[in-house]
């Protein structure tokens, strides 16, 4: 009697145990029990009040392609941003845990890019010639996986983790005015107007068939000028002091042979009258604006001169050093 009753507790123990690590295994597995797609997302940050941002970000496309099975194709689904929320615009289905899928995600949404994106050579964008705090219409974004398995690349959330990286380019122009503008209080104001970028085009076609996705220009398309958007004026505190205006623009990465430069007009007290001066800054050599990156360009203005520095590249950090840099 007592063999048995030992047998019997011997076999519930194996039985627990079993059952134990049977849940410790689906523990350990990000895969939804209901097979539906989520979605999380942030943006890699590009030091731009007009450009996307995780919070800012608010709906982007989304594509699915299952190699497969066809069924579970998502071609351009909306996915938006309600309270904190991913929601994508219908239910999307995973195949299952193990089955391999292309996916892609762009921003801003496009409803007229319907159709298998992961095939197009061929996906137009542009940017504003005119570009302002309020608009983030000239950043583009794209996150790609072409082999996400979800049992393995799910968050622990049960979620496709979407981490959108900028494909376009950021020039930063730091413009330091000399202190010959100065009155003996300082320079309270920015005296600089009509600030524009010439030499560069302003659409483009991305190829998402390359990864990362590449952009083609087409260097026969006339150049256009772009305004940027303004940002911090420093002040001049002391008539000896130099105040200092910022500005930004994402343009489209490429290379300009000749060309490119920067123009504007400072307005100044003359005898008693106010006088427009015109400045036109031209690169001696060519300039190249990288995807995802960060450009700076440094330039001092006098009344009678305006003074550039050497090009350097440097990785995307905060910049140092030379007076064109790439963060």
């Amino acid at each position: 009697m007592k063999t048995k009753n030992i047998l019997m507790m011997a076999a519930a123990m194996v039985v627990g145990f079993a059952s134990c690590s049977s849940e410790d295994e689906l523990g350990q597995s990000n895969y939804p029990a209901d097979n539906v797609v989520r979605i999380n997302s942030n943006v890699n940050d590009m030091k731009t009040r007009a450009s996307y941002t995780t919070e800012t970000l608010d709906a982007f496309s989304f594509y699915i392609k299952n190699e497969a099975n066809e069924n579970y194709n998502y071609f351009n689904k909306k996915v938006e941003n309600k309270s904190g929320v991913w929601n994508p615009e219908s239910m999307m289905l995973w195949q299952g845990a193990k089955q391999s899928v292309s996916i892609i995600a762009v921003a801003p949404y496009n409803k007229y890019a319907n159709g298998d994106v992961s095939r197009a050579r061929d996906y137009t964008v542009s940017v504003e010639t005119t570009q302002t705090e309020s608009s983030c219409k000239s950043d583009f974004l794209v996150y790609k996986n072409m082999n996400f398995v979800p049992e393995e690349d799910l968050n622990s959330n049960g979620a496709v983790d979407v981490t959108f990286t900028h494909v376009f380019s950021l020039l930063n122009i730091h413009i330091e005015i000399g202190n010959q503008f100065n009155g003996s209080d300082g320079l309270a104001s920015n005296i600089i107007k009509n600030v524009k970028i010439g030499g560069t085009i302003t659409s483009c076609d991305v190829d998402f068939t390359t990864t990362p996705v590449s952009v083609i220009v087409d260097y026969t398309k006339s150049p256009t000028l772009v305004a940027p958007e303004e940002g911090d004026f420093e002040k001049a505190t002391t008539e000896q002091v130099r105040a200092a205006a910022n500005y930004s623009a994402i343009l489209i990465p490429q290379t300009i042979n000749e060309g490119f430069r920067i123009e504007f007009d400072i307005e100044s007290e003359s005898n008693g009258q106010t006088a427009t001066t015109t400045y036109v800054w031209t690169s001696p050599e060519s300039v190249t604006l990288e995807s995802g990156k960060s450009h700076l360009l440094k330039l001092t203005v006098g009344k009678d001169l305006m003074l550039i520095g050497n090009m350097e590249t440097t990785p995307w950090t905060e910049g140092t050093g030379g007076d064109l840099e790439t963060e």
